[in-house]
């Protein structure tokens, strides 16, 4: 397999990051919130997350959620592909 270009990979892993997040707030947006903490239980291992979950958050600290969690996908699908080029150029050599 050939390499990848760590900053479109970067970018795309950045923006997919960013639909999971706006699809996480519509889902607790719609959801009922007994059913929220159910599911975050249920895919946390049974960790209690009631006490922390908030059901209201202001639009501005969800905008800088939403920033964050772009960014640090971006970061994150960078060093992604710059590591797998590094296991790619390993391997020819």
């Amino acid at each position: 397999m050939g390499k990848l270009a760590p900053i479109p990979f970067g970018c795309a892993f950045g923006i997919a990051s960013g639909f999971f997040y706006v699809g996480c707030v519509t889902f607790m947006l719609i959801t009922p919130p007994q059913c929220v903490v159910w599911i975050s239980n249920s895919l946390l291992h049974g960790i209690d997350v009631q006490p922390i979950i908030r059901h209201s958050i202001p639009m501005s600290q969800a905008l800088i959620g939403l920033t964050g969690t772009c960014l640090l996908g971006c970061v994150f699908g960078y060093l992604t592909a710059v590591l797998y080029n590094f296991g790619v150029r390993s391997e020819i050599d």
